[in-house]
């Protein structure tokens, strides 16, 4: 949508404006309106259209999620409007663009299009902002992870092309295949990550400069966009939970002795997280941080960091010392974004599953005293303001031990050194008994579809991904979003049940704080039937927490 921004003089009234101005200004006002049912939609919490669940349980659209591979971000930006007050500063207000090479003027007429539907769905919510905005090609989200920066981020929505009754080819726009809430999570996740390598907007602006924030942002997001894998948007995305792993006590309890033992040793270490194939066992972090952190070590960014030319955030040194890194990003348009999105897919992968033994980050040759040290630098919620961490992560065949040491502190070659001597036998040992224990336990749940997860401890279970594939259509997975998305929005609802027109039935169910989400094929059940089997899956799992 093609609109040029109202211009305002800094005392927030209208400024004088030509004619062609005042038709800028009217274009973006009817724009507005335009968009004023699903901006004031979006301020209430209700931004998807209320046909998408209906259209997701009666269309058995199956045919429409393999054909509609189509949809992929169009572009991505962050903007101030404090930076440009004045029409002749307008244009500082953008403070990131992807793409970059995308022409001044449209990128001013984008954001100033955001800036005015964001304020005029403020007038229907005061503590709800704008989410979203829906058009017939695309979807945009908002998000203001600090007070006045906005992030917003549009996608295409996914076309096929069908023959008409007068052999004309139309065009069938997928709406239901793009699911705001899942759109959200993807855009507050990539503000994490950022946030993570980088530290807060406001933080980098007041101690550095706005200059350095948008070097920052440019030199982060376009890797990380590229990382992204749009065609695995789905209700995973939305939980944005994590994978623990069930162990028993003993075993358990080793790890943790371990994890003791090895802080106590190396008191610069001043957290850990212990994985075994891509599963949490052990934490040292704040929930938001260790979502943040499993998110960059299982989707595949991390490999792209570290096998591209500088990391976000890193330090790569001589023999361990510290140095910021430089460079400043490139741009490019929406096609080559496109073919970069491609190669990465063909050529991006999950490093972390292979059977190496080693410092995934740190030195690359311990036997040389002047090798090269990357460690990327982080910023933790629970360090202290200021404070950053380095992050070391060392593996062992399936087992993954991150150690977050301080940055403030400088480590040479033998740091390293000795801590490979002293964890290496243990996590080696460690990971033959986990995995022992892995091939020992029941393959009772390998026969149902589910997807489980817990608001309070972020535990999230599937069984309908497998090394991120899918297990189950494409279609039922769009049914279990908008059922999520449905009991956010009526907290009385605790069960839904549809039955497709595959004779596949979708159970979804909640219950305090847990959701669990069930996928049947039984073609000749009924309701107290599939009522009954999601019942004794929640017996034989979960311990009848569904059962209320």
């Amino acid at each position: 949508m093609d609109a040029t921004t109202p211009r305002r003089s800094n005392a927030g009234s209208p400024a004088p404006q030509s004619n062609a101005a005042a038709a800028a200004a009217a274009a973006a006002a009817s724009a507005a309106a335009a968009a004023a049912s699903a901006a004031a939609a979006a301020a209430s919490g209700t931004a998807s259209p209320a046909s998408s669940l209906a259209a997701s349980l009666l269309g058995g659209s199956s045919v429409l999620a393999v054909a509609s591979p189509g949809m992929y971000i169009e572009n991505l930006f962050v903007y101030n409007a404090i930076f440009g007050p004045t029409e002749e500063t307008e244009h500082e207000k953008i403070v990131f663009y992807h793409p970059s090479d995308v022409p001044l003027d449209t990128k001013i007429k984008q954001v100033g299009l955001c800036e005015a539907l964001v304020k005029f769905a403020a007038t229907f919510s005061v503590d709800r902002p704008c989410e979203s905005m829906h058009s017939m090609r695309s979807r945009q989200v908002f998000f203001e992870p600090e007070p006045e920066y906005w992030m917003v981020m549009t996608v295409t929505v996914p076309v096929t092309l069908k023959t008409g009754k007068d052999g004309r080819q139309v065009e069938e726009f997928a709406e239901e295949d793009v699911q705001d809430n899942i759109l959200l999570t993807a855009l507050h996740q990539s503000y994490a990550m950022f946030k993570l390598f980088n530290g807060r907007f406001t933080d980098i602006y007041s101690q550095f400069s706005l200059k350095i924030l948008r070097h920052k942002l440019q030199e982060f997001f376009p890797r990380y966009l590229t990382s992204l894998r749009t065609e695995h948007f789905d209700l995973l995305t939305a939980c944005n939970g994590i994978q623990f792993m069930p162990l028993d006590k003993n075993t358990y309890l080793r790890v943790q002795c371990f994890v003791n033992l090895t802080e106590t040793t190396f008191p610069q270490i001043k957290h850990t997280v212990f994985l075994h194939n891509e599963h949490l066992i052990w934490s040292g972090l704040e929930q938001d941080d260790m979502r943040t952190l499993y998110r960059l070590l299982t989707s595949g960014f991390l490999s792209a960091t570290l096998t591209g030319s500088s990391e976000p955030g890193s330090r790569t040194t001589k023999g361990g010392k510290a140095s910021a890194t430089g460079g400043s990003g490139s741009g490019t348009n929406i096609s080559l974004f496109q073919q970069q999105q491609q190669a990465a897919l063909r050529e991006m992968q999950p490093f972390l599953l292979s059977n190496r033994v080693g410092y995934i980050t740190g030195p690359e040759d311990l036997s040389d005293p002047d090798t090269p040290v990357n460690a990327p630098q982080l910023f933790v919620e629970s360090a202290q303001d200021g404070e950053s961490l380095h992050l070391i992560i060392y593996q062992s065949n399936n087992a993954i031990v991150c150690f977050l040491v301080d940055a403030s502190v400088h480590f040479d070659i033998k740091f390293y050194r000795d801590l490979d001597s002293y964890i290496a036998p243990q996590v080696r040992g460690l990971s033959e008994t986990i995995s022992e224990h892995l091939a020992k336990r029941s393959a009772v749940e390998s026969h149902y579809r589910y997807i489980y997860y817990n608001h309070m401890n972020l535990a999230l279970k599937s069984t309908m991904h497998n090394k991120r594939q899918l297990t189950v259509p494409p279609d039922v997975l769009r049914i279990l979003s908008d059922m999520r998305s449905h009991f956010e929005k009526s907290p009385l609802t605790h069960e839904l049940v549809v039955k497709m027109l595959s004779d596949c039935w979708v159970v979804g169910r909640k219950s305090e704080q847990r959701e669990i989400f069930v996928m049947l094929q039984q073609k000749n059940a009924n309701l107290i039937e599939i009522n009954d089997e999601v019942r004794r899956l929640c017996m034989t799992l979960f311990n009848n927490i569904f059962l209320e």
